[in-house]
Order: structure tokens, then sequence, then C-alpha cells
């Protein structure tokens, strides 16, 4: 009987180191993978920490903190020079409207159900109904040609999310903001065409990485 046992033990062992080494070159090509195709992603993934809330501070001391930080007006050097120089000297980026494709290749890559904004559209949604990227499309042409973005295109709905076990501190919270999916829709097409420009100018450096998000 305690052979038997034994080789029983013996056997769950090995099971179990078989499902260890498949669980890390899982994780391995997951990591791989991920850095190939999204590296902002993958670097925040190793420094991901999970916090659980015990104790949260009180709503009016969490909209204080954070509307001493949004109200404060941002300061702009508007003596920087060269930035005028470097305009002139490249050439001017052509500008074309956007159109039905340009709808659909942007929301290919999107991933179906990531948290949408205030109006709690999917991507999901957004793909299956083509019928829509003709409007989505002569809506983002006629709010680009005036240059004026409606305050509800823009607003989104924040969370916070614990950096560490001190929860009862507000300053101990990472705000998330989840913005609209038409919103990311359109700045995800205008960044895309910004990027092919100085890509195809050669107006940044390979190492820049932080340009291209």
């Amino acid at each position: 009987m305690d052979q038997v046992i034994e080789e029983l033990k013996q056997k769950v062992s090995a099971k179990t180191q078989q499902l260890f080494r498949y669980r890390k070159r899982q994780n391995q090509y997951y990591q791989n993978k991920l850095f190939r195709i999204d590296c902002k992603k993958f670097y925040n993934c190793l420094r991901q920490t999970y916090c659980s809330v015990k104790n949260a501070p009180d709503k009016e001391e969490v909209e204080n903190f954070w509307r001493e930080i949004y109200r404060k007006e941002v300061q702009h050097n508007g003596e920087v020079h060269w930035i005028e120089d470097q305009y002139q000297q490249n050439p001017s980026m052509e500008w074309s409207p956007i159109c039905e494709k340009d709808i659909a290749d942007a929301l290919r890559p999107t991933l179906n159900w990531k948290a949408p904004g205030r109006d709690q559209i999917a991507n999901f949604w957004l793909k299956q109904l083509t019928a829509t990227h003709k409007h989505i499309a002569a809506l983002f042409n006629k709010l680009i040609e005036k240059g004026q973005m409606p305050e509800w295109l823009a607003a989104g709905v924040t969370f916070l999310v614990p950096k560490n076990g001190n929860t009862e501190n507000p300053k101990n919270y990472r705000p998330v903001t989840c913005l609209p999916t038409i919103y990311k829709l359109m700045t995800y097409i205008i960044s895309s065409r910004m990027q092919k420009y100085t890509d195809d100018e050669n107006l940044m450096p390979k190492e820049h990485k932080g340009y291209c998000s």
C-alpha cells in the first residue's frame, strides 16, 4: 500500500511540474507576442499590482483632492521659437476627408468589448453596424472642418484604481478615464495619419517611442 501511495505521489508531482512548465511557456509566449504588438501594455503588465480597497476615502475628500489638481491652469512657454522654425522647414501635411474605409480600418484591430465611455457603445456594435460608417465619417469631417469638439464627445467616466495598500488617502489612487468609443475612433484616425506623416518625412527618431502610443 505504501508503495502504491508513493507511486501516486510521484505521478501527481510529475503532472504538477508539467502543468507548471506549460503555464510558464504560455506566459512567455503571451509576453513575447505582447511586446511585439504593444510595448506600452507589456511594460504596464510588468509593473501591475493589485490592491484591494478596504477603507475607501469619503466622496467629498476625493472630489476636493482632484479638483485642486484639475483646476490648475497649464502654463505653456510662448517663447519657444524653434517650433515655428521647424514648422516652416517641413512640408505641410496633406489632409483628405475621412471615408467609410477609414472607419472600418480603424475599428478592425479594436477589442470588441473594451470598456466604453458614457455612451456605453462597445466597439462590437460599431463593427457590426456598417451602415453607420458613412454617417460617422461625415460627422468626423464636419467636426474637423469646424475645429470644434462638443463637450459630450470628450466626456468620460473616471475610475479610481488604488496604487498601494493605503486606500484611505485620495492621492494613492490612479484615475483611469473611459472615453466614448466614437471619440477614441476619431482620435485614432487622426493620430494614425500624423504618425504616417512623421514617419514618411522622417521627423521623429526611432528611439522616441512615447509618441507612438
